[in-house]
């Protein structure tokens, strides 16, 4: 039997402060509960299912962690192929094959932006004002 890969995600705790909670996801089925356990601690939090996303495998151009439900500025590069400030709000989203942000504009934003393109500036959850 091939072993399970462990994936790093995060979610919001159930506790009373409700912190964010970063390590491995488990879904406990007899107890019909979501639990990260803490890749600091060890420990295994209860998290709300809900907010579970996924680590995308990718840090923005403040070294941050890039997550599935995180809202990200994503900067236009201009024709020589620098930065630019001009911008749009993404929502970064998995798709079945590769991950990718969508935006107010109709369609998927392909994930080809480089890592100092992307600015996280908040998630779905904490800040939904920002979209």
């Amino acid at each position: 039997m091939k072993p399970q890969q462990q994936l790093l995600c995060r979610g919001r705790s159930t506790g009373d402060l409700k912190p964010w909670i970063t390590g491995y996801y488990h879904f406990d089925a007899e107890l019909n509960q979501h639990f990260i356990c803490s890749e600091k601690t060890l420990f295994r939090h209860e998290v709300d299912g809900d907010t579970v996303g996924q680590f995308t495998g990718v840090e923005d151009r403040n070294w941050n962690n890039v997550y599935q439900g995180d809202i990200a500025k994503l900067y236009k590069k201009n024709e020589e192929g620098e930065i630019t400030k001009e911008h749009v709000i993404a929502v970064c989203e998995w798709q079945p094959k590769n991950m990718q942000f969508r935006s107010q504009l109709p369609a998927c934003l392909p994930f080809d932006v480089r890592r100092d393109q992307i600015e996280v500036i908040g998630n779905i959850h904490d800040n939904p004002q920002n979209l």
